[in-house]
């Protein structure tokens, strides 16, 4: 069962207790690419870091359609250079 979006936004700050609504609903048009009735997200695809240094592990997360095309010795021989 597809239930349907209230149309607004809920931020919530767990670090300082606080949260907020707001009626985004009347902002929604049709022909957008984001909440338009032909949803593609661009954003999520398009503009999305490659990497992300992951806090307090000393760990880096790797983002990238391609990884299937490198080899473990050139993630590896990549990596030598920020140590």
């Amino acid at each position: 069962m597809k239930s349907k979006s209230s149309g607004n936004l809920s931020v919530f700050d767990l670090w300082q207790s606080t949260s907020f609504k707001m009626d985004l609903s009347r902002t929604k048009q049709k022909d957008c690419p984001t909440c338009g009735t032909a949803r593609t997200y661009p954003y999520l695809h398009d503009q999305r870091k490659k990497s992300t240094v992951l806090c307090g592990r000393d760990t880096v997360q790797i983002v990238s359609k391609d990884l299937a095309k490198l080899s473990f010795q050139h993630i590896k021989r990549a990596a030598l250079i920020y140590m």
